[in-house]
């Protein structure tokens, strides 16, 4: 039995969607995110969990909608834990929700972006437009060096904290910390973040080691690039330029010192958010892949978007992609020996880049994960519960009774292979339900207008 809503944004959509739902004959996905418990009926009533129990055993309230699950997996909404949604033409939202992710941080925009996302938290909880949860970091932080556009710059520790006061008024979640931040304005952010109750999140910077970093309480790392570094047992050689030379670190990284790290980021509450599949897609581009320049994925994305990064492309070589190839082979060793020593890890993108799409893109990080030596049940954990933690919301990331109802139901079993997150039967978003013609008729029209826009494109 096919669920068949359509669940467009409009009031109409959200009152015409029905009270409850039962999802029977279903394997349910575990807390301990290795297991299933078989032949379940999940009844999803407004947007909870009411009751999960055994199909032969499990009540369904009279006027529910009954949905066949035989044959399909449960598991928690996804996360994509980083992202940045300033580009427009590109139907992020929607993206994010055909996907079968249901929450998303976006690490920074222009300040004049911010309420734009505020608005569109306010319309989805509303039920008034489609699309994931959502928290914002506004802005991001940093001294003079950045090139993006959006880049809010601090000249002195009284400037950081006139930025941190602003991001608290105008509705910020947390603060984005950045690359080339001055320790004194490193400092300065810290403290008044703090202050007001602001987590930090963002960047480790370059005068800022991470165990520092940790100790200074910023909450997320963002990308694994400077803890690979840190773990590095003796002198880094630099090529010229100034550039890392990754060929020449490897097998190097210390198991002393990542004991010592993920000690220090579980006493710290310190989460990473190693994006380590932004490094493989870069290599794919370098090497013109198939899989990044032929991704059916890109049909959503506006020809002026992918015209500019098609301009945008620059000269490598053997030697460089060497270098690449090197970097994240470090990066997933890193990953992997802080994972398992406890160090909490979430699932994020940094889409969008060039050629690189959102919603898609968190499928291939999840890949990444695994290919790094994450079990499938630790990847999804990565973009499920862990950021759900991370953000302070205690019924979200689980598929248990009391939990917020987002759900993604699958045609395959991710345990056994994590490319099953791709085989979406269904996303429950807060409640809402599309199933795969629902979806299918979304991505449609995210791809017609995206073939439409012949905009300017922003996000540099």
């Amino acid at each position: 039995m096919s669920l068949g809503i359509m669940a467009l944004a409009g009031p109409a959509a959200a009152e015409d969607a029905p009270k409850t739902i039962a999802l029977v004959g279903a394997e349910v996905l575990g807390p301990d995110f290795a297991t299933w418990a078989h032949d379940r009926t999940v009844i999803v009533t407004g947007n909870r969990i009411t009751a999960i129990g055994p199909a032969a055993e499990t009540p369904i309230p009279d006027g529910a909608q009954i949905v066949d699950m035989r044959g399909r997996w449960i598991i928690p909404g996804l996360w994509d834990a980083h992202i940045h949604s300033r580009y427009k033409g590109i139907d992020h939202l929607r993206l994010l929700i055909s996907h079968g992710i249901t929450a998303t941080r976006d690490l920074g925009g222009p300040w004049e972006h911010l309420p734009e996302q505020l608005a569109w938290r306010r319309e989805i909880a509303a039920g008034t437009r489609v699309g994931p949860r959502w928290w914002t970091a506004g802005t991001v932080l940093n001294n003079p060096g950045a090139r993006w556009s959006h880049i809010t710059v601090v000249h002195d520790p009284d400037e950081a904290r006139a930025a941190v006061d602003r991001l608290k008024r105008e509705g910020a979640d947390f603060v984005k910390v950045y690359s080339d931040l001055t320790p004194e304005n490193y400092r300065a952010i810290l403290a008044e973040a703090k202050a007001q109750g602001l987590p930090v999140d963002g960047h480790d910077p370059d005068a800022i080691p991470p165990l520092e970093a940790s100790r200074a309480g910023q909450r997320v790392i963002e990308h694994a690039r400077e803890v690979a570094l840190a773990l590095i047992e003796g002198e880094i050689p630099k090529l010229a330029g100034g550039y890392t030379d990754w060929t020449a670190l490897e097998n190097r990284l210390s198991a002393e010192k990542a004991d010592e790290m993920a000690a220090t980021f579980r006493e710290n509450g310190t989460w990473l958010d190693p994006t380590l599949n932004l490094r493989r897609h870069f290599i794919g581009l370098a090497e013109k892949s198939d899989f990044v320049l032929d991704n059916p994925a890109l049909r959503f994305i506006p020809r002026p978007y992918l015209d500019a990064w098609k301009m945008g492309e620059r000269p490598t070589t053997p030697e460089i992609i060497a270098q690449w190839q090197a970097n994240l082979r470090l990066e997933s060793e890193a990953v992997r020996m802080l994972a398992q020593r406890g160090v909490p890890i979430l699932a994020g993108t940094d889409t969008v880049k060039p050629f690189y799409v959102p919603g898609d893109g968190l499928h291939e990080e999840l890949f990444a994960l695994v290919d790094a030596g994450l079990s499938q049940g630790e990847a999804i954990r990565a973009a499920t519960i862990n950021p759900a933690r991370m953000t302070g919301m205690k019924d979200l990331g689980l598929v248990q009774p009391g939990f917020l109802a987002d759900l993604l139901v699958l045609d395959a079993d991710p345990l056994a292979d994590i490319g099953a997150t791709r085989q979406i039967a269904m996303v429950i978003a807060n409640g809402r339900a599309f199933d795969r013609a629902a979806l299918d008729a979304m991505q449609a029209d995210i791809a017609a207008n995206a073939a439409a826009w012949d905009g300017v494109p922003t996000g540099r």
